[in-house]
């Protein structure tokens, strides 16, 4: 289990906690490339016919608020606490499923048959306000990382 300055990162599938397994990346691309961030992962969920799969931060302080946002075929779930930025990213826009922000986390909705689901998490203790987007983009598991 990931955990975060800001809490721990769980994943659960159709309502049940699961294992996962998550990759940490070294996301040296711009803007990360001239400032790096804390931490960064992905996660990937074997869809095995379910129909719901959460990432969920469990937060230390239950009054953290999810101020997430979206982009192109890409939505998010952030969270700020003093110079602390926590994103969770997933694939939006696809007809394989709905892409959903939860009160502390995402949720894919599996409409139809995919090998897997992929969740992006980055955190920066060093957020420099709402022009930072570090964690914006190493957080999106749409980018490829090489």
């Amino acid at each position: 289990m990931i955990t975060t300055p800001l809490g721990k990162i769980k994943v659960c599938a159709d309502g049940i906690c699961i294992d996962y397994t998550a990759a940490e990346i070294d996301f040296n691309r711009p803007p990360c490339k001239e400032k790096p961030i804390a931490g960064c992962y992905r996660i990937e969920v074997e869809s095995q016919g379910r129909k719901a799969i959460t990432c969920t931060l469990v937060p230390f302080d239950p009054n953290l608020h999810n101020s997430g946002n979206s982009g192109q075929d890409y939505l998010n779930a952030e969270f700020i606490k003093g110079d602390t930025i926590l994103t969770m990213g997933m694939e939006d826009e696809n007809p394989a499923f709905e892409s959903v922000r939860t009160e502390y986390g995402l949720q894919y909705n599996l409409l139809r048959a995919v090998d897997k689901v992929v969740f992006g998490v980055a955190w920066a203790t060093d957020y420099e306000g709402a022009s930072d987007c570090r964690t914006w983009f190493a957080a999106d598991p749409t980018i490829t990382i090489r």
